[in-house]
């Protein structure tokens, strides 16, 4: 499930994520930089050995909410050119891609600023649930905990 126009793409996908397509469509020739973050699964959490990361999500909504923050980086920060912003869904291994956020700017300050607030409100707002499996085959359900004192 994907949404894209000129200045934007971006999406939930089940399949591996393209970071070379992603930030090659992002370049611009307006574009002084293209900021690139790459969220990939560790192998550990609190003492614990972590295999992969499953998320699920609700998919009409987490899309739109996705769309609703990339127009609202546009609005706040004039210098930025394009965005590409995707995160995948299901099983993500030890290793792989889970979330690509790709900012095209004039200048780097906005595209690190507008690429840092894009992770910020992802976390806070899309309805994305990340369940971690252990190599002891348990499982545990996370939660944004830099979130939990926000009312």
């Amino acid at each position: 499930m994907e949404y894209k126009d000129d200045k934007i793409w971006c999406g939930l996908t089940n399949d591996k994520l393209d970071i070379n397509e992603l930030s090659e469509w992002c370049e611009n020739e307006e574009a002084g930089c293209v900021v690139i973050f790459k969220g990939t699964t560790r192998n550990n959490h609190n003492g614990r050995e972590v295999i992969k990361l499953n998320y699920e999500c609700f998919h009409e909504m987490a899309l739109n909410e996705m769309k609703t923050i990339c127009n609202e980086l546009f609005k706040q920060y004039d210098q930025i050119k394009r965005i590409s912003f995707y995160h995948r869904l299901e099983d993500v291994p030890v290793k792989e891609t889970s979330v690509i956020c790709c900012i095209s700017s004039e200048h780097r300050q906005p595209g690190f600023l507008a690429c840092g607030q894009a992770l910020i409100e992802l976390k806070r707002r899309v309805p994305i649930w990340k369940k971690e499996i252990y190599k002891d085959e348990t499982t545990e359900w996370k939660e944004n905990e830099e979130f939990h004192n926000i009312v």
